[in-house]
């Protein structure tokens, strides 16, 4: 759909011209209540979509907070088993695995929880 410009629009009101969508026997009033039904439900389907990806949005936020769980879990159990190993063999060197996104979304996390903390 066209934008009328203010020149148009105010040919249209004035009587002077015709939008080239009016269709036969429709009055101006008639027109006018079609096109807001037209963004209405436009602006309704938006507004659906809108809140769609709002949900999706927060099912991706879950999943990555229990995805940290889980890595923050694997973190824990390394370092026991790294702590193991160092006591039964001397010569064992930590390996420990670099987790950054995980560190950084927990802290994000943590900081929503606490703002006045961080």
């Amino acid at each position: 759909m066209k934008q009328m410009s203010l020149i148009e629009m105010d040919g249209f009101l004035k009587g002077k011209c015709i939008p080239r969508d009016l269709k036969v026997n429709e009055t101006n009033t008639e027109y006018l209540v079609r096109k807001f039904g037209e963004l209405e439900s436009k602006l309704e389907t938006a507004l659906r979509e809108c809140r769609s990806a709002g949900i999706t949005i927060d099912n991706l936020e879950a999943k990555c907070a229990k995805m940290a769980a889980e890595n923050t879990s694997l973190k824990q159990s390394e370092k026991e088993f790294n702590d193991f190993c160092r006591e039964e063999f001397s010569e064992w060197e930590d390996d420990v695995t670099e987790t950054p996104a995980t560190d950084a979304f927990l802290a994000e996390i943590e900081t929503r929880r606490n703002p006045q903390v961080h």
